[in-house]
């Protein structure tokens, strides 16, 4: 999963797992935009919290999942 935008920058990913626990979190995995490689050991429905480090302003964000 990577973090990508032309008018954002320095991202944070959070993945939460089917209980509601963090699972990891992720910034800088690519310059500032946030990305991890992660296979889930269990299945389930995971959920990914992504924010900006600077949340004050609105932008638009690409999250994206190879």
């Amino acid at each position: 999963m990577l973090t990508s935008g032309r008018d954002s920058y320095d991202t944070i990913l959070v993945l939460i797992a089917p209980d509601g626990t963090p699972v990891l979190g992720s910034g800088d995995y690519k310059q500032y935009f946030a990305g991890f490689q992660w296979v889930a050991p269990t299945s389930g429905m995971y959920r990914v919290w992504v924010t900006l480090f600077e949340s004050v302003n609105a932008a638009h964000l690409v999250v994206s999942r190879r």
